[in-house]
């Protein structure tokens, strides 16, 4: 019945991601999504610190000290991680613009999207997988959280397929089919994790720094850039939503 309700999960998150990302893609104004951003990082704090680091720290015989020191360490690999991704943006962006003009010279990005995107799909169900396994409740919270900040990347991947001249349709296409990775990612996780659940803590952990690193480092400065163009009361209504709904399910549920 658990890993039924991981891959349900997965698929889930997967399918949700892609087919709001697709609709605000067709129908909504660009200016518009920037207000969903401050949902999102209200929403990823909540998750991080209010469910997933305090379900960690309950489980039975673990270091805290250690559990911290991984969260530490999640934090400056992220950091890392997105600064050689800046730097390899910029290396593109130093060729000439004739080289980009032809949409034959985004095909390798398409792929190198895709292939982005599966390990990035399939390490989001490891996480929704330790989630489960902890508490079906932090399962429920985690996957709506990859949910929300999962929709401004399906967004940036939609763009690059359209860009490299591929059809909606055909964007649709290769985004379903990295989501498919997702699937394999929930059962290798419930494979591993529930004959190993001493690890899981860490696992939670590190999910935790993921949520409050892209809240605080990403979400954050670009809300700051838009709160003139978006409105800071606007920004702030919809952080704190962000914030309540978590512990407000938890409170219904439990």
């Amino acid at each position: 019945m658990l890993l039924l309700t991981i891959l349900i999960a997965s698929t889930l998150v997967q399918l949700t991601s892609i087919f709001v990302a697709y609709f605000f893609t067709l129908k909504i104004p660009a200016k518009k999504l920037s207000l969903m951003v401050a949902f999102s990082a209200g929403t990823l704090l909540s998750v991080g610190t209010l469910d997933v680091i305090p379900e960690a720290l309950e489980a039975e015989n673990i270091d805290v000290h250690r559990l911290f020191i991984i969260l530490l360490v999640a934090l400056i690999f992220f950091n890392y991680l997105e600064r050689a991704s800046l730097w390899h943006q910029q290396h593109d962006q130093q060729k000439p613009d004739v080289e980009i003009k032809n949409q034959s010279e985004l095909k390798p990005v398409v792929l190198s999207s895709l292939i982005g995107g599966s390990i990035h799909n399939f390490v989001d169900s490891l996480v929704i997988s330790a989630a489960f396994i902890a508490d079906p409740l932090l399962g429920i919270t985690t996957a709506a959280a990859i949910v929300i900040h999962e929709i401004p990347h399906r967004l940036g991947h939609f763009s690059i397929y359209l860009a490299a001249g591929l059809s909606k349709g055909n964007a649709l296409g290769v985004n379903l089919a990295s989501g498919v990775v997702a699937v394999l990612g929930g059962f290798m996780g419930w494979l591993i994790l529930h004959d190993l659940e001493n690890i899981t803590p860490y696992i939670l952990m590190i999910a935790a720094g993921s949520f409050i690193y892209i809240a605080l480092s990403d979400l954050f400065p670009y809300l700051t850039r838009r709160q003139q163009d978006d409105g800071i009361i606007q920004q702030t209504s919809l952080l704190t939503m962000g914030v309540l709904w978590v512990p407000t399910l938890g409170q219904f549920i439990h």
